[in-house]
């Protein structure tokens, strides 16, 4: 019982946490870059799980100087890639990168839309993530979401 409910404290702790950082930064950031790396969850059916996957939480994010760079990559993918087109970083001293690819664009009214996918890797672990960014022609931000 006792283990339950420090899991419980400890991830809500933590979903606070994520909460504030969420809605401390920008608007319209890429999901690939708060997702991190990993996607080997466990059924979350006892503390013990709930901890592990906190952990795994934690160990997949990306640092801040990671994301900023994931960002900058996407951004500068959607402004400037043509379609196939293939745009990377590296921080070797943290053993992650990232590659982005615009696989199609599409006008919309008043702007247009691009599909992406973006591989990101932390050490051992990585993730492929499909979004599509969108920019109308009276906005200066890209807006995200999963299609």
């Amino acid at each position: 019982m006792l283990v339950k409910h420090i899991a419980l404290v400890v991830l809500s702790t933590f979903l606070i946490l994520k909460t504030c950082e969420v809605l401390a930064g920008p608007v319209n950031v890429p999901l690939s870059a708060t997702g991190g790396v990993r996607n080997d969850y466990e059924t979350p059916n006892s503390g013990i799980t709930v901890l592990v996957n906190i952990f795994k939480s934690w160990d997949g994010a990306l640092n801040r100087r990671d994301r900023d760079k994931h960002i900058g990559a996407v951004i500068y993918a959607l402004e400037n890639a043509e379609d196939g087109q293939i745009v990377e970083w590296y921080n070797s001293g943290e053993e992650t990168s990232g590659k982005i690819k615009p696989l199609m664009t599409w006008m919309v009214q008043g702007g247009h839309c691009r599909k992406l996918v973006s591989l990101i890797k932390k050490g051992e672990h990585e993730r492929e993530y499909e979004e599509v960014g969108c920019r109308t022609i009276d906005s200066q931000f890209w807006t995200f979401s999963r299609r």
